[in-house]
């Protein structure tokens, strides 16, 4: 990612982890986002990354991210900082070995939990 000043990642819609965006943060890249993105993942305007709601905002972020060195270098060590913390592999693993116990405390399987969700529509055979 050498030589690339941020990432722009105006996504009006959402379908799974932005994982693009979690690699360029974990690089130290600093992004600037949709309001969408930035609640998927819990990141903060001026802390980890810099968001737009619309596209006069998204381009006036752009732009001060662009001429604001500081401001990207407090990006770039927010971001890397947001990522370690949240999808470290220990902690990811922590936190699928948790949902994995409540499961077996429940005594509920994997497929009966996605059989009652409306979210899903997949049957054990």
């Amino acid at each position: 990612m050498k030589g690339i000043g941020f990432l722009w990642c105006p996504h009006l819609y959402s379908a799974g982890i932005p994982l693009k965006l979690v690699e360029a943060m974990a690089h130290g890249l600093p992004a600037v986002v949709s309001a969408l993105t930035a609640e998927q993942l819990g990141l903060k305007d001026g802390e980890e990354v810099l968001v737009g709601r619309n596209p006069a905002e998204l381009a006036e972020k752009i732009v001060r991210l662009h001429s604001d060195g500081e401001l990207w270098a407090h990006l770039s060590q927010r971001c890397v900082e947001f990522v370690q913390a949240n999808f470290d592999k220990q902690n990811m693993m922590g936190s699928l070995t948790a949902a994995l116990a409540s499961f077996k405390r429940q005594k509920r399987g994997f497929f009966d939990f996605l059989s009652k969700n409306d979210r899903f529509s997949v049957r054990a055979s």
